[in-house]
């Protein structure tokens, strides 16, 4: 039984990787010719099965912008910069809507920008060559008496700005991609949030597609959201889409 189970696996594994590309290729060529809504359809459809990758993310922002979905538009070039903070097209497309439309942001602040510039796996070698120039210089001086301390003292602070670097990027980090299923993007035009979850409520902003809002707590179809550092209000929860609805493993 267990054999059987095994081969089958086997057996539409590539099935399964053939159908991916084909996909994916047929999405680009609909590009291509500029049959966008069919790009983007094709494109959606493999995010939803968690088929996930910046380049995917990416040509789907591109397909939604085509088709006049800016706030679907930035959510995927979001999700994007979640999987590959330094991806390059995703962070020009993003500045270039930003400068577009004007949407607002909860979560960027200096810090958490710095940290998520490079991946977890940069940093941690970072990190590791840090805890080795500090290390190195300890034994070098047992080994070799009579060895020149200058060099080995600049080696010695070095190492330890790379491990205070490292290990507070690291931190922020992972405090930053903990609280990723909060954050949410608004989706139409223009949305107003309230002082009330109720549309006859005084508004308090008008936000931009594709802004991005910190989610504190629900109450029926709206929710209660951080806007920006100093302001907070209550917005329709169907005009938004959280930032990353996936499994949070698939985050490097």
């Amino acid at each position: 039984m267990a054999l059987t189970i095994t081969l089958l696996l086997f057996a539409f594994t590539p099935v399964a990787r053939a159908s991916y590309a084909t996909t994916f290729h047929d999405a680009n060529e609909a590009y291509k010719a500029q049959s966008f809504d069919e790009a983007a359809a094709l494109y959606r459809a493999l995010a939803n099965d968690g088929k996930l990758t910046p380049e995917l993310l990416v040509n789907l922002g591109n397909a939604e912008f085509r088709i006049g979905n800016q706030g679907a538009s930035a959510l995927a070039y979001r999700r994007a910069l979640v999987l590959e903070p330094g991806h390059p097209e995703a962070k020009q497309n993003l500045r270039f809507l930003r400068r577009t439309i004007g949407f607002t942001s909860a979560s960027e602040h200096s810090a958490s920008g710095f940290a998520r510039a490079l991946s977890a796996s940069v940093w941690g070698l970072i990190l590791g060559l840090g805890l080795w120039a500090l290390l190195l210089p300890f034994a070098a001086t047992f080994a070799f008496p009579t060895i020149t301390r200058g060099p080995l003292h600049i080696v010695r602070a070095l190492g330890l700005v790379a491990i205070i670097t490292a290990g507070t990027a690291l931190i922020i980090r992972s405090n930053t991609l903990k609280h990723a299923s909060e954050l949410a993007v608004t989706l139409p035009e223009s949305l107003t949030a309230h002082s009330a979850p109720t549309l006859g409520t005084p508004p308090i902003i008008t936000l931009p597609a594709g802004s991005e809002i910190q989610v504190l707590t629900k109450r029926g179809d709206w929710i209660y959201a951080q806007i920006s550092d100093d302001l907070r209000g209550w917005l329709p929860g169907e005009s938004t889409a959280p930032l990353w609805p996936y499994d949070p493993a698939l985050i490097p």
